[in-house]
């Protein structure tokens, strides 16, 4: 993919030799002009793939080094390859050796016409017209290994969700902030388990006794408190959920957290409250959820001109099961799918991510997405991810890189959150213990480093991950798990 870069005066004159140069060109200190490669690019072959010669190489003078920083596209074939370079000056010499691991070396004389395989290194060899000055370069045609758009969960990367049972029967896990915190039940009894620093920090977990007939699926978590339902009474905790305290509220439901209050349906599935503070009641449409919701997520959403809590799937006062995305803004419920989910269900999982398309050459594009998978249903439980990149409004199965992988199990009742960790190029995490919780780098902050992506390689950056715990198969097997999903292309090492 081309892009701009800072470059020095000398290249820019260099550039001004010859139109149409597609590589960074980064003088080295005290470098021979006359055995210096200022352009080069692969000829255009759409058998090979569309738009090849725009392909984006870098010339790195200092380290004798040509390679593509922006990878091609998975599966592309790079044997037989045409590239053309250019130089400042005449030469007397100009060889590429392909060198394969058997020690089978092929050296040719450059023409502009041979094609090169380009699975391996290939070094381009220069000498002076004068015959005194020599310079080997390092080409590298890179291609990426796996395919930069797929959703990928690694089976080797799961932990267990921590309990004080050894086989919970069901559990919701809420974060409030970086802290994390997970209510289990099995056999009568209640298990807490809490994690601060998410998603690298330690647990902690422990017993607690919650009010007689508490709803473990509305669990919620909001400014160092903990909020349940029992038997149509809002409960809230403050000591981590050791003692709870009836806050007056007559509740069934617990949708989430809205302007730093919880908000949930009142015991008459008539209207929505919140708490603490003002009630704000609004009025519940007939056919909105009043349970068995996805997470509730909060967003600013461009038209309406104020956050919205959003929300997808359910059951209604009279159990019907919805396909559709609802939003508060404050003041009432609307029903916001043109375009819902092609089957109703309940208790499914939701949570804004990213997709990536790449068009004709090698532009690639970065859409922010609601994501919402698994759920149940009389008829069964769902096994495909859908996409909404307008909050809800329309809803779409996402590609067949996006869906679960066959060994991911189908689930209801899993909760999703999205953290960040730190990669470098050293280091691949193969667990769940080593990462950071810090803010990815934006696009516009990247282009505000002052180096060229020749000469000052990234060192670290930051890749969100999809952690979802817990959740229930079909037949009622609860999974004491936490999975972490990420998309190929987010690992990927940013070029600046």
């Amino acid at each position: 993919m081309k892009k701009f870069t800072r470059i020095s005066l000398a290249a820019m004159l260099a550039a001004s030799i010859t139109a149409g140069c597609n590589s960074d060109y980064v003088p080295a200190e005290n470098d021979s002009s006359n055995v210096a490669v200022y352009n080069f690019y692969l000829s255009e072959d759409d058998s090979v793939l569309v738009n090849l010669d725009t392909v984006f190489f870098s010339i790195d003078l200092a380290n004798a080094r040509i390679f593509n920083a922006d990878s091609m596209p998975y599966g592309t074939p790079v044997t037989k390859l045409v590239p053309v370079i250019q130089f400042y000056e005449q030469l007397s010499k100009a060889t590429l050796t392909v060198r394969r691991d058997n020690g089978t070396d092929t050296v040719f004389d450059y023409t502009g016409t041979d094609s090169v395989d380009f699975t391996h290194p290939v070094i381009l060899s220069l000498v002076s017209a004068s015959g005194t000055t020599t310079r080997d370069y390092t080409i590298n045609v890179n291609v990426h290994k796996v395919k930069s758009d797929s959703l990928v969960w690694n089976i080797n990367e799961r932990m267990e969700l921590p309990s004080v049972f050894d086989r919970p029967t069901s559990s919701r896990t809420s974060a409030d902030g970086t802290t994390m915190y997970s209510l289990s039940y099995a056999g009568g009894k209640y298990g807490m388990a809490v994690q601060e620093n998410a998603p690298s920090g330690s647990w902690k977990t422990y017993s607690v006794t919650l009010p007689s007939g508490a709803d473990v699926t509305t669990f919620n978590a909001l400014d160092g408190k903990l909020y349940i339902v029992a038997a149509d009474k809002l409960y809230c905790s403050s000591d981590a959920g050791l003692s709870w305290t009836d806050t007056g509220r007559s509740w069934s439901y617990i949708y989430g957290v809205y302007d730093n209050q919880i908000i949930g349906v009142t015991a008459d599935n008539s209207s929505t409250e919140r708490y603490p503070g003002e009630s704000a009641t609004a009025a519940i449409p007939v056919d909105m959820p009043v349970k068995g919701t996805s997470q509730a997520l909060q967003f600013n959403f461009p038209i309406a001109g104020s956050t919205l809590l959003i929300f997808t799937g359910g059951q209604d006062a009279s159990n019907q099961y919805s396909n559709s995305s609802w939003a508060y803004d404050g003041n009432s419920w609307e029903k916001l799918s043109k375009t819902p989910l092609p089957l109703s269900m309940r208790d499914m999982t939701m949570v804004p991510f990213y997709t990536f398309s790449t068009n004709s050459v090698f532009v690639v594009t970065e859409e922010s997405v609601l994501m919402v998978f698994g759920g149940r249903n009389n008829a069964g439980m769902n096994s495909t991810v859908y996409i909404s990149n307008d909050f809800g409004i329309t809803w779409k199965e996402a590609g067949e890189l996006m869906q679960l992988p066959s060994y991911f199990p189908v689930m209801h009742s899993a909760q999703a959150y999205v953290f960040n960790t730190t990669y470098t190029d050293a280091t691949v995490p193969a667990g769940l213990t080593v990462f950071n919780n810090t803010p990815r780098i934006s696009p516009a902050a990247l282009m505000e480093l002052p180096l060229s992506r020749a000469t000052s390689p990234v060192e670290s950056w930051e890749c969100p991950y999809i952690y979802v715990y817990g959740g229930s198969t079909i037949t009622g097997v609860y999974q004491k798990t936490i999975w972490r999903g990420t998309i190929n292309r987010l690992k990927f090492k940013p070029i600046i």
